[in-house]
């Protein structure tokens, strides 16, 4: 694992992403802190909560950058403060949700709208995205399946049992007008 930055360090960066800067600023910093896939010109990005990053937050990024082929091309949207200062802890690309969450009865709706205003988001900053779930664990990179549907605006997964039942906890969404379009 990473190793953890000092207590001031965590402090100073938990204020800087909970009070000084904007979560447009924060998306803005991340895009530019974070490489792209070289193959794909895509990042890819996650949410979370405590309950999932406690476990899972090191699995992300060492999964994005040795199955996935995202290496310093992932970030994550901390839905709570615990996630972001996991994230502050160990210096990982995190920034905070517009309005980190106060309660547990919260958490779906928030989910599913930081999903689609994140996405939306990234797509008006002219980058290309793979959104997949903190608990999706990869057996083998996606890099080549994404290449062979490039011109795909938006690729959405379907579950295992029922290929016609979307499932948003993997899904694609290209910078372009119609993916864009699609988030908005």
């Amino acid at each position: 694992y990473k190793p953890e930055k000092s207590p001031a360090e965590v402090a100073k960066c938990m204020e800087l992403r909970s009070k000084e800067q904007s979560y447009e600023d924060q998306l803005k910093e991340v895009l530019q802190r974070i490489e792209r896939n070289t193959e794909l010109n895509m990042i890819a990005f996650t949410i979370s909560d405590v309950s999932y990053a406690k476990d899972q937050i090191h699995d992300y990024f060492e999964m994005s950058a040795d199955i996935v082929e995202f290496r310093d091309a992932a970030f994550m949207v901390a839905l709570d403060r615990a996630t972001l200062e996991l994230g502050c802890k160990y210096d990982y690309p995190v920034i905070a949700c517009s309005g980190l969450l106060k309660s547990e009865s919260e958490l779906r709706a928030q989910v599913q709208s930081t999903k689609f205003e994140v996405s939306k988001d990234i797509l008006r900053n002219g980058v290309s995205f793979l959104f997949y779930e903190m608990d999706i664990y990869w057996l083998r990179s996606p890099v080549s399946l994404l290449k062979d549907h490039e011109d795909a605006d938006i690729i959405v997964s379907s579950h295992f049992d029922n290929p016609w039942s979307p499932n948003i906890g993997i899904y694609v969404g290209r910078a372009t007008p119609a993916g864009l379009e699609f988030f908005e």
